[in-house]
């Protein structure tokens, strides 16, 4: 044995760096998952449950902020965001509050109604950076070095937009002549430079959209204009992200929910509107108060078009009887359509960047639609579109496929493709009925619909 006289210095630990794998997730507006689960603690506590803690002051933010106004996000359900975030691996999942809205707080309107102000879309990335930094550095206490970070980013609604302008902050190079920004990826960088946290380079693994409905305005005003915000805030820079999925609304059409598409990655249209694709829907009734109002002649043709296309039946339309009329719309819904979406998101975010979601949660547990013949049949019709390079799900006349197939008998190779469309749209027709939400609101300050019921897309 040898012994070693003098001053011992021990060899310095040499801790292994290992690259990071996050997920953030921006929520649409007036989308709150935590004050979604604060209306359910106020009920649970009527019914008699007893509370924790935590519970309990849920419960009274919602009796304070949110009871009394229906519109709050309070009232929302989990939108198809909040559902993701839910079946990611917790430690390594940030949750961004949709814009308009702050956790267990009242609403925002200068967020919810014009974007813009702390609870608007910059405000919320600049949160989501902040956030981002705390959960590194929670994964990361005793080696400050990363050398790659890859994200999985998502959102909905003007989440959407926010993730959009999150990969454009990202993005940003060192600007040497400022204090809080000398080092790369803007806001990100910033708040990992406060932690000490160094990054090597910041990848994004996936992006996934439901629906960019920007809707921004840096100032609030009586007329905002929010048909293309790409030339107000960065909506575009998306070729940083290696897989980019856009899932859209085929029926939105309400004039201030302008589409922003992606022009990178793939696109994906579903039928419904808004939240039928995002989700935050709840089982319910739905009153369109002012569909239209107009001279009964319009609105007879109006009711005839809206019959016929299976949006409503006969007896869910009413006419006001003082002229010009009004037509007004009252059916019983559905929300579970939207976990088709929520699905298949899911389920191509996985097969295309390996993103660790819990599938089995999401589709047999949380969310599933088993018990529903319907959905499972729109959803094997979706998937093939979706996954697999199929045709869109579109509404056809039966007269236009009887025409398409004429002739074709027993025996023939064409008639199981002939049974196959008529189902489909027969399927169809029912999900407009009893699924499918109809957005646009004449009554409602901010609802209308664009003046040819057709969506502006930019």
């Amino acid at each position: 044995m040898s012994i070693v006289y003098g001053d011992y210095t021990p060899p310095k630990k040499i801790v292994k760096s290992t690259d990071l794998t996050i997920g953030i997730f921006f929520d649409g507006t007036n989308n709150n998952m935590n004050n979604s689960n604060a209306k359910e603690y106020y009920n649970k506590r009527n019914r008699g449950k007893k509370l924790t803690d935590k519970e309990a002051v849920s419960a009274s933010a919602y009796d304070r902020n949110g009871r009394l106004k229906e519109s709050s996000s309070y009232h929302n359900d989990w939108s198809n965001v909040a559902r993701l975030y839910d079946v990611y691996p917790v430690e390594l999942a940030v949750y961004v509050d949709g814009v308009g809205t702050e956790t267990e707080k009242g609403d925002a309107v200068l967020g919810a109604g014009f974007g813009t102000g702390n609870t608007g879309i910059i405000g919320k990335v600049e949160e989501g950076c902040e956030k981002l930094a705390n959960t590194i550095l929670r994964q990361n206490q005793k080696n400050k070095v990363i050398p790659i970070l890859y994200l999985d980013v998502f959102g909905f609604s003007r989440g959407a937009a926010a993730a959009r302008v999150f990969l454009d902050e990202i993005s940003k190079k060192p600007n040497l002549g400022s204090v809080n920004f000398k080092n790369k990826a803007g806001y990100l960088g910033y708040y990992l430079a406060k932690k000490n946290i160094k990054v090597g380079s910041v990848q994004v693994r996936f992006l996934g959209l439901f629906d960019t409905v920007s809707s921004y305005s840096k100032y609030a005003t009586a007329l905002p204009n929010f048909d293309n915000d790409a030339t107000e805030i960065p909506l575009h820079t998306l070729s940083k992200a290696k897989s980019v999925m856009h899932f859209t609304a085929e029926n939105e059409h309400r004039n201030n929910f302008s589409l922003t598409e992606t022009r990178v990655g793939k696109t994906r249209e579903f039928p419904g509107v808004h939240s039928d694709v995002g989700g935050s829907y709840n089982d319910g009734i739905e009153v369109v108060k002012i569909i239209e109002k107009d001279f009964m002649d319009k609105i007879n043709e109006l009711v005839t078009k809206l019959i016929n296309e299976s949006w409503y039946l006969e007896k869910q339309l009413e006419i006001s009887m003082f002229s010009p009329n009004e037509l007004k719309g009252t059916r019983k819904l559905k929300k579970t359509y939207s976990y088709i979406p929520l699905h298949l998101m899911s389920e191509w975010a996985i097969s295309a960047q390996k993103v660790p979601f819990n599938n089995a949660k999401l589709e047999k547990t949380k969310y599933s639609i088993t018990g529903d013949a319907l959905l499972m049949r729109v959803k094997k019709r979706l998937r093939e579109y979706v996954l697999h390079n199929g045709k869109p799900y579109k509404f056809a006349w039966y007269g236009a496929i009887h025409e398409k197939y004429k002739g074709v008998k027993e025996g023939d190779k064409l008639l199981a493709a002939y049974k196959q469309e008529i189902q489909e749209q027969k399927d169809l027709r029912i999900l407009r009925n009893e699924y499918l939400h109809w957005s646009a609101d004449n009554d409602s300050i901010g609802m209308e619909p664009t003046k040819d019921r057709k969506r502006k897309k930019f």
